[in-house]
């Protein structure tokens, strides 16, 4: 066997890495927060990159198990043949306030000498910090709103549901322009079905009654899609959704820092996932958390099919019909914009965006399992190499199983109302403190984006910090006031 080139220096590994640090533009030009190094080798980067930014995490992929074995330091490290992936660990390593500042770097030789981990690797990367980032801008703009609802829904729903016998099989209906066509089969169909809030519309038009629905948007238009959800129906969601007080909830804890600290505070049901960008990926995980073994999907186009941008009929279709003029038709107003903000996929009719194509992403990587097997019907030509595709709805493969569920009741409303009251306090003490604060953490992060941290742009004066804080203290003292939660 031929022996394998060298990843560093005969001569003076330390100072070649040094000079790799060096010599990275991204550190010049800014302080990271976080560094990702790719490749890592034999230690001597790592080391290199310690002595330069010694407060700083650093983060390690390693192409081939040999050089992880000689890894030192405490920092976390991967490496091929661990039994989690690297989506799972970059998860579970680099929390959201780290992604803004991450610095990636790749060691070369490494990846001359493993060129096909190198690229896999990089390409998973940026699938996740794409991924990433999305989320960060939805939860920068949508934190206080998310915590409107943690406070509203806490104080209305008086029994919470778990599952007992979560059903083996599960068809998901999401909203691509492809679930249309395949709505008279779902009139009468065995599978046990999952509805995602902007299917709905759809669905209850052609009197389909899901056995469940899958809910995390926290915004007021999510409430009108959940408007068509039949009362007492099993609704899986957070608690920072824009939720219906008609729905049987179960409770869904996402590692929001909000919910984590209401949770530390009062103890509720929940059923525990990871984050995730779209309602779809939060429906594929729970299903697959609940022992599903075959998940189907309809809808999960991940596209769009000019002029239809959603299944039809959908929520939003009167305000659209209700626009429309003799001088701007209805046809304009669906077809422009889709010419203005998405491009089409070669070879097909189908559109795409930025932001679909990086879902689509996420679903094409999910990785195969024995457990469990994954259908899509009808799908948009974004291929997903792990899952089956199938032009029609396939007969199931075990006797339909009905959702059972078990009732919680809630903590008597004195001591939510305690609770919650402790919890602004907490967050309101957060989101003033200034970023570099070690006790600023991610609820300051998730409560104090636009509009309150624009208030501190640069040059920071003691007027803009008083505007700062009187802000702050406003939206804290009328979320009390609005709920009763100020004596």
């Amino acid at each position: 066997m031929a022996e394998r080139p060298r990843l560093h220096s005969a001569y003076d590994p330390r100072r070649e890495a040094l000079r790799f640090i060096e010599a990275q533009e991204a550190l010049r030009r800014a302080h990271p927060s976080c560094i990702l190094l790719l490749g890592a080798g034999e230690g001597h980067v790592f080391k290199a990159i310690k002595e330069r930014f010694p407060d700083i995490p650093v983060i390690r992929i390693f192409y081939d198990p040999e050089p992880a074995s000689q890894a030192e330091g405490a920092e976390p490290f991967w490496y091929p043949g661990t039994s989690e992936t690297v989506e799972g660990f970059l998860s579970r390593h680099i929390h959201d306030t780290l992604v803004p500042g991450l610095v990636v770097l790749e060691w070369p030789p490494s990846a001359r000498i493993w060129p096909e981990t190198s690229r896999t690797t990089r390409d998973l990367v940026a699938q996740f910090v794409r991924e990433r980032t999305g989320t960060i801008l939805t939860s920068l703009h949508s934190g206080r709103r998310w915590l409107r609802n943690l406070v509203r829904n806490t104080l209305i729903f008086d029994t919470y549901y778990l599952p007992d016998t979560p059903p083996p099989e599960i068809l998901v209906a999401a909203s691509g322009p492809s679930l249309t066509t395949l709505l008279p089969s779902l009139t009468r169909t065995p599978y046990h079905l999952w509805a995602l809030p902007s299917s709905l519309a759809a669905l209850s038009a052609h009197r389909i009654r899901p056995h469940a629905a899958v809910a995390t948007d926290g915004s007021p238009y999510a409430r009108l899609h959940l408007s068509h959800l039949p009362p007492d129906t099993p609704l899986f969601a957070p608690l920072t959704a824009a939720l219906t007080p008609h729905a049987r909830l179960i409770p869904l804890s996402l590692h929001s820092p909000l919910e984590q600290a209401l949770l530390s505070l009062l103890p509720l049901p929940h059923i525990r996932l990871g984050p995730h960008g779209t309602v779809a990926g939060t429906a594929l995980l729970l299903a697959l958390s609940l022992g599903a073994t075959r998940i189907l999907t309809a809808g999960l186009d991940l596209a769009i099919l000019p002029p239809w941008q959603h299944v039809r009929p959908h929520t939003f279709d009167p305000l659209i019909e209700t626009a429309a003029t003799r001088t701007t038709p209805l046809l304009h107003l669906r077809h422009t914009p889709i010419l203005l903000h998405t491009r089409p996929i070669p070879g097909t009719p189908w559109h795409t965006t930025e932001s679909l194509t990086t879902y689509a992403g996420w679903f094409a990587s999910h990785p195969p399992s024995p457990s469990h097997t994954l259908i899509r019907i009808n799908p948009s030509p974004h291929p997903f190499p792990h899952w089956k595709t199938t032009p029609t709805l396939p007969e199931p493969t075990t006797t339909p199983h009905p959702l059972h569920l078990t009732p919680h009741p809630a903590p008597p409303l004195p001591t939510r109302r305690r609770a919650l009251g402790g919890l602004l306090h907490l967050l309101e003490e957060r989101t003033l403190l200034a970023p570099d604060d070690p006790r600023f953490t991610e609820l300051g992060f998730l409560l104090g984006g636009p509009p309150f941290r624009h208030l501190l742009t640069p040059p920071v004066t003691l007027e803009k910090t008083h505007t700062f804080r009187e802000a702050v203290r406003t939206f804290f003292d009328t979320l009390r006031h609005t709920y009763g939660l100020d004596t």
